[in-house]
């Protein structure tokens, strides 16, 4: 009998292999996010209202996001890659 090779993830097993880095945090001017994936994703800078503030895309896994007109406060960065999605705090002081 042969066997198919399923080459789909799961979000799990996806989690367990992407590591994203998000420095300085917290951050005045500017912010670089750096992920282990290589491929097209997403992300994008929530404040606590869930207004967009940022949006970029890149297909090598690197952003870097200028900070320094947001108000001091609490926001959230939203990394998407395929459906799987990734949310880290990210403090502007």
């Amino acid at each position: 009998m042969d066997t198919l090779d399923n080459s789909v993830l799961s979000s799990k097993h996806l989690m367990n292999q992407l590591e994203f880095t998000i420095f300085p945090n917290p951050a005045n001017e500017k912010i670089t996010v750096q992920s282990s994936f290589e491929g097209i994703s997403n992300l994008t800078l929530y404040d606590m209202m869930g207004r967009v503030k940022a949006m970029e895309v890149s297909h090598q896994g690197f952003f870097e996001i200028v900070t320094r007109q947001l108000s001091p406060s609490v926001y959230l960065l939203k990394l998407s890659v395929d459906s799987n999605e990734f949310t880290q705090r990210l403090l502007i002081e």
